[in-house]
């Protein structure tokens, strides 16, 4: 009996291990069709709490960088608004991850994020100056366009 469940959880182990190693071959590897606009919204869980919705606008350089924008209204736990907008540098890190940095004057948010057909989802922080992390939080942004 012993010998039959090694098996089976052999079996299964190589079953799963095979379907890891197939994979599309609709995008060379290192790249992901990532050139769009994005409906954008973002929560800040530390620091001052906040949320960020917008539009993220990204266009391909090469198969692995890619440039664009941010426009986005912030608004605060305490009903303050205000505009953030900046350029935006990245990189597809393989077919289903990226990161990009979105610079709003003097700060910057690193993100870094998980793409599912239209989808990426992630998470982000911005670093301040000798103190480290400043702000930190997740992300969700749609593809809306190509």
């Amino acid at each position: 009996m012993l010998i039959g469940q090694i098996r089976t959880v052999l079996g299964t182990c190589a079953l799963v291990v095979t379907a890891a190693c197939l994979r599309s071959t609709a995008e060379p590897p290192g790249t992901a069709p990532i050139a769009g606009s994005w409906a954008y919204v973002a929560q800040q869980s530390t620091g001052n709490q906040a949320t960020l919705s917008g539009t993220l606008t990204l266009i391909s350089e090469s198969t692995s960088s890619y440039r664009g924008a941010l426009d986005a209204l912030e608004t605060t736990s305490l009903g303050g608004q205000r505009r953030l907008a900046g350029p935006i540098t990245g990189r597809v890190v393989n077919a289903a991850s990226v990161d990009f940095t979105v610079t709003f004057g003097a700060s910057q948010r690193e993100h870094v994020g998980t793409l599912r057909a239209d989808t990426i989802v992630g998470t982000w922080f911005e670093v301040g100056g000798l103190s480290g992390v400043s702000a930190a939080g997740s992300f969700r942004a749609i593809r809306t366009s190509r």
